[in-house]
């Protein structure tokens, strides 16, 4: 194989092992097993270790109910992978192929956007590695579809040189060259340069390099070779070219979502339990994304309309990929509040017995149960408007049964969503 003039670069390997990644702060480890969840708060920027044995193609995604989440994948300081999310989108992907080493994964919110966010690897499909033999030549080609080859080499007992070369006037191939034992990258070389030779110093370590060329429009042919320095040049190509497939990684599961499971929608709780203050409602028909699950899994985490709040998973129908929700603790309950009594030394006037058949109006949908316990799981229905006729009340005045399928409205809708008429007082005592 003819060598042409290119770039010399000469390794020593104990040079390279001496020289250490810079320290930096992050927000934990990033695996495929694991997603990552955080609170952003506009102005916010997360980072995560994200490590890779082997070059891989690697699928990255952020979901959130209310922020425009963003991504980036750094090395050693310079981007190498983004998704700027221009679009402003709640769910973004980021599709790469990556080489074996240390990255840090970069969340932040676009357009100063907040709220909960799930960062989670998809998929991390290693790609194939072909060994380079020393003294024989080996050819490939990178095309618009397959646009990074992989090989694998061992230092040799004595000084070796490794030769890329495009056999293109106006374009070389990019390499990166990574010590298989540090994961640290030890050379590369750009597009810009036609040709390189690397020469290494005698050893054992194991190397990978990465052979790549993004966004090419025309194959680009490219001959590698690794040969001792004594024998200057690789014989002619003993090997059919080299065929470089990356492997299509399975389409991204859809995101977790859930809906009510019945009629009349769920309640949305500001904590996974019933006694705490309802935030909101999902209404029939419509999904929530899930951000997390309760410790007990027995509550989703959920946002929807910009309400984040809580609702039971036995109410619910679960959509999507919902196998590696993170865990998210609830907050402390906030109960509904307690009505402050009169002072007893202040004389309250007795207003007139009002007169006509007792009426409950809605001035606002009402939810109405089975029977006496405000829970999810005696919930009747949620009556969107008209007029409500009671036929009893139980003994402690805290409930009224309804003429409507004998459901049970709570007397503390009464002066919040219902409005009262008639006279109520001679209403009979009543048991659920």
């Amino acid at each position: 194989m003819l060598i042409r003039p290119r770039i010399f670069v000469t390794i020593i390997a104990a040079v390279l092992l001496s020289i250490g990644v810079g320290a930096q702060d992050t927000n934990g480890a990033l695996t495929p097993a694991q997603p990552a969840s955080m609170q952003m708060v506009s102005g916010d920027i997360f980072r995560f270790d994200y490590t890779l044995e082997q070059a891989s193609r690697v699928v990255l995604q952020a979901i959130s109910g209310t922020a425009q989440p963003t991504l980036s994948v750094q090395q050693r300081g310079v981007e190498v992978a983004a998704q700027p999310n221009t679009e402003g989108a709640f769910t973004i992907e980021l599709d790469t192929v990556l080489g074996s080493g240390s990255y840090i994964v970069e969340v932040a919110g676009a357009n100063n956007s907040s709220g909960l966010v799930i960062l989670s690897v998809q998929s991390q499909t290693p790609l194939p590695v072909t060994p380079l033999t020393p003294g024989v030549a080996v050819a490939g080609t990178l095309t618009r579809d397959a646009s990074v080859a992989m090989f694998e080499f061992t230092q040799m007992p004595e000084s070796g040189y490794l030769v890329v070369d495009t056999l293109l006037p106006d374009r070389g191939v990019a390499v990166q060259i990574v010590d298989m034992a540090t994961l640290i990258p030890a050379a590369g070389s750009s597009t810009a340069i036609l040709g390189a030779r690397f020469q290494f110093a005698p050893g054992d370590a194991v190397y990978q390099m990465q052979v790549g060329s993004a966004g090419i429009e025309s194959d680009t042919p490219f001959n590698v070779c690794w040969v001792p320095v004594s024998a200057a040049n690789c014989t002619s190509v003993a090997s059919p070219p080299v065929v470089i497939t990356i492997v299509t990684s399975e389409p991204a599961p859809a995101a977790c979502t859930v809906t009510p499971a019945s009629s009349g929608g769920v309640n949305i709780r500001q904590s996974a339990t019933t006694n705490s203050i309802i935030a909101g409602a999902l209404p029939t028909g419509q999904n929530a994304n899930v951000m997390g699950i309760s410790p007990d899994n027995a509550w989703f985490n959920i946002e929807f309309n910009a309400v984040s709040g809580w609702v039971a998973s036995a109410v619910v129908t679960v959509n999507g990929d919902c196998s590696n929700l993170p865990t998210v603790q609830p907050p402390a309950p906030i109960l509904p509040p307690t009505p402050t009594p009169l002072p007893t030394n202040t004389p309250v006037p007795v207003p007139p017995t009002p007169s006509g058949p007792c009426l409950f109006t809605l001035t606002a949908p009402t939810f109405v149960y089975t029977t006496t316990v405000e829970q999810v799981d005696f919930l009747y229905d949620q009556v969107q408007s008209g007029e409500l006729i009671p036929n009893g009340r139980t003994a402690d005045g805290n409930w009224y049964r309804l003429n409507y399928a004998s459901s049970w409205l709570p007397a503390h809708a009464i002066g919040q969503t219902v409005s009262r008429s008639g006279n109520c007082a001679n209403l009979p005592t009543v048991s659920p």
